[in-house]
C-alpha cells in the first residue's frame, strides 16, 4: 500500500496435491496458476484497509468457489468512522 504499486493476485489450483495440509513429503503432480487481473492500491488508505483485504479475499473465493465474506452490517445511522471493522479472521496475510 505504501509503495502505490498494485497487487497482482496469484491463484494456485491443486497445490494440496503437491503438498497435502501437514505434510512435509512433496507429489508430483499438476496445478494450474491462474494470474488475476491487477488490483489497483493507489487510492488505499489505512482507514480502509479491511474493506480492500475483504475485496482481494472475495477475487479469490470467486475463482475457488468459495463463499465471498461480505462487509459487517451497519447500525442504522452509523458513520463509517462509527464502525470499528474488525480483521478477517481467516486472512492469512495483510495486504
Amino acid at each position: 500500500m505504501q509503495a502505490g504499486v498494485p497487487i497482482v493476485p496469484i491463484v494456485i489450483h491443486n497445490s494440496g496435491d503437491v503438498a497435502p495440509k501437514g505434510d512435509f513429503v512433496f507429489r508430483p503432480a499438476t496445478v494450474e496458476v491462474e494470474v488475476l487481473p491487477p488490483v489497483d492500491t493507489s487510492r488505499w488508505r489505512v482507514e480502509t484497509i479491511d474493506e480492500h483485504v475483504r475485496e482481494v479475499r472475495n477475487m479469490f473465493a470467486r475463482v475457488l468457489g468459495q463463499p465471498e465474506e461480505h462487509p459487517p452490517a451497519a447500525k442504522p445511522g452509523a458513520t463509517r468512522e462509527d464502525r470499528q471493522e474488525r480483521p478477517l479472521a481467516n486472512a492469512r496475510t495483510r495486504t
